[in-house]
């Protein structure tokens, strides 16, 4: 275990109600995320820029932490996400994300994942494509031209 993740531990237990990491940990769920471009800290003293927002559900204490982090939490990988989210771009891991935390519909999230990799649209599906894709990148708190 790194420096980081036993600070990280450390940092988890004493925002919880629970007294040792297995029990505490399930104490959390993700509840946002964000890319910044000037960056901040992880809990652990990391610097981030990915920035994973984490809410304890027994105390209602909130947290951020990076996406190294994160995976100490969740069996969750938001490497891709945030490369998508980096790039401005759509990918399967990003359409996903946001089908799991309902930030877009069923019927949405099919019809991105059978454009995402075209080149060319027709004008209503670049519309609804671009509508999709503000809806994504509001709920993750990103700007593209902060990227």
């Amino acid at each position: 275990m790194s420096h980081y993740h036993k600070i990280l531990r450390k940092e988890i237990i004493a925002r919880s109600e629970a007294r040792n990491w297995d029990d505490a940990r399930l104490e959390w769920r993700l509840y946002s995320i964000a890319w910044q471009k000037e960056g901040g800290r992880c809990i652990c003293t990391h610097f981030i820029k990915e920035m994973c927002y984490i809410r304890n559900m027994v105390n209602d204490q909130t947290s951020t932490v990076g996406n190294c982090c994160i995976n100490q939490f969740f069996a969750r990988d938001l490497v891709s996400v945030f490369r998508a989210l980096r790039a401005n771009k759509i990918n399967p891991a990003l359409l996903a994300y946001a089908d799991e935390e309902k930030v877009i519909t069923k019927w949405e999230f099919n019809f991105m994942m059978d454009v995402w990799r075209k080149r060319k649209f027709t004008s209503s599906q670049s519309a609804k494509y671009n509508e999709i894709k503000d809806k994504i990148y509001s709920a993750c708190r990103m700007e593209a031209e902060e990227i």
